[in-house]
């Protein structure tokens, strides 16, 4: 995936035998998922998002252009990005469960939203339930 890391103070909050995770290119953030997935077995891992979620693209932004530009990373880009995210963690689909709405929003969890069939016909709230006990899937978009 090509988001770069666009905060340099992040490499000490990463695991230092997470080599993946600093690539000179700076884009291994990502990287973290699957690590995590492999270290840790047992781990239910999870993510929700927008497809093209304003507040990411906007943070992925700074990472455009050998991270020389500000502005908001592409949207189209961004779409194509969680839909490869989703992809490369196939090989962790007991582990992996991703929940994807059409739109631009960046939170949903303190909102109604969250109770609302947003995606799939499947409400956050009963995705998040089954991630908790321990049931993955993929929903949405």
């Amino acid at each position: 995936m090509p988001w770069r890391r666009v905060h340099t103070n992040l490499d000490p909050a990463l695991p230092p035998d997470c080599t993946n995770c600093r690539p000179a290119d700076g884009g291994g953030i990502l990287n973290l998922v699957f690590f995590s997935a492999k270290k840790y077995p047992n781990v239910k891992l999870g993510v929700i998002s927008a497809n093209e979620d304003d507040v990411m693209r906007f943070f992925y932004g700074f990472g455009e252009m050998n991270c020389t530009a500000a502005g908001n990373y592409p949207a189209g880009k961004f779409t194509q990005a969680i839909t490869d995210l989703r992809t490369q963690a196939m090989p962790y689909r007991t582990q992996f469960s991703s929940y994807y709405v059409n739109g631009i929003k960046h939170m949903y969890s303190q909102f109604d939203d969250f109770y609302q069939p947003l995606s799939g016909g499947t409400t956050i709230a009963s995705w998040e339930t089954d991630l908790l006990a321990g049931k993955t899937s993929a929903i949405g978009p």
